[in-house]
């Protein structure tokens, strides 16, 4: 909300009532939260074949060919987390 308000800290502070070290406090701990929640993508290798790459998950499958690229299957796999 500071941010987006164009303000500075401070002055969005001494509009709304709070405290700048209040406001660094709060930041801090919803960063924490966010690191905390966030998805961890974990590498894997993936061996050459003429097969296809076969994801299933929650009931959804997912077959792609296996020389698909490492960055189409990186933003694939942080989709579907």
């Amino acid at each position: 909300m500071q941010q987006a308000s164009g303000l500075t800290v401070r002055e969005w502070c001494a509009e709304n009532g709070i405290k700048p070290n209040t406001y660094y406090n709060r930041l801090r701990k919803v960063r924490e939260q966010y690191i905390e929640n966030s998805p961890t993508i974990v590498p894997v290798s993936v061996p050459c074949s003429n097969e296809n790459i076969r994801f299933e998950k929650n009931g959804l499958q997912i077959s792609l060919p296996a020389d698909i690229s490492a960055d189409t299957l990186t933003a694939l796999v942080r989709e579907l987390c």
